[in-house]
């Protein structure tokens, strides 16, 4: 009888260390990609650029995590790159290389919770700051892989609900920068973030939005509204968005972005 009690009691533990398979699928396009699941996949984006010239954007990111499907523990990688042509030259750059650590648990049967941590490594190119800064509407919360040889720290949690097809996240986040190839730091960059969707059996679609702060002398926010929409066809995730920044700083350099991407579950 003892063994059994202690049986159940971890059974009951760890079942709730992530959300049930059967869940709706609930990845955003500009929010945390952290989740439960354990995915690789890859986008690209086109960045509308507002100048007079002909300038053509593009960004570029692979990405991989891997969660434990008991434990909700793992961890995850991804680095953003940069191609730029302008004037007949074409210039390509990368961004920080973030890996990091998360940690995925099921709250209630509708609730759960995501929390994730990370270190960003110094390989963004100090030549592409440039076109890595304006590329990052993206995804706007990665701002801080955007900074030229700079290490950071990057602290993360997420609720997400699901109930009856419709899902809803929220991210909070702070960025610290501990060293970059400049003089001084960059302030502490402090991003918000929510989506909400609706999961069908052929796809879903979901509306979010992004906010980040930079401090500084003169802290201002920018923010991003986009929509983006998911197809379930088997094992691989086409997914697309569209992202518009709100901001007046964000609007006079930045017209869209659109993001065509694919991941699929790798077990």
């Amino acid at each position: 009888m003892p063994n059994r009690v202690v049986l159940a009691w971890l059974l009951a533990t760890a079942c709730p260390a992530v959300a049930d398979d059967a869940s709706p699928d609930v990845r955003f396009a500009v929010l945390d990609r952290q989740d439960a699941s354990s995915r690789a996949g890859a986008e690209v984006t086109w960045v509308g650029v507002g100048v007079a010239r002909r300038v053509t954007l593009l960004r570029f990111d692979p990405h991989v995590a891997s969660v434990h499907p008991r434990l909700g523990l793992g961890g995850y990688a991804h680095m953003p790159l940069t191609v730029l042509s302008d004037a007949g030259t074409t210039d390509a750059g990368t961004g920080g290389l973030e890996l990091g650590g998360i940690l995925a648990r099921a709250l209630t049967p509708e609730l759960s919770g995501v929390a994730h941590v990370a270190l960003v490594l110094p390989t963004a190119s100090v030549a592409a700051v440039d076109a890595n800064t304006v590329a990052a509407i993206a995804r706007l919360p990665d701002l801080a892989l955007a900074i030229p040889k700079a290490t950071s720290v990057r602290v993360g949690v997420s609720p997400v609900v699901r109930a009856r097809g419709v899902f809803a996240r929220a991210d909070l986040g702070f960025d610290v920068n501990l060293t970059a190839d400049q003089p001084e730091r960059e302030p502490l960059m402090l991003h918000i973030a929510a989506g909400v969707g609706y999961d069908t059996p052929a796809g879903l679609v979901a509306v979010e939005t992004a906010h980040l702060r930079l401090g500084g002398a003169s802290p201002r926010w920018l923010d991003v509204i986009a929509v983006s929409a998911r197809f379930h066809t088997g094992a691989f995730h086409p997914y697309l968005a569209i992202a518009l920044p709100l901001d007046a700083d964000a609007t006079a350099n930045v017209t869209a972005a659109a993001t065509l991407g694919v991941d699929a579950q790798l077990f």
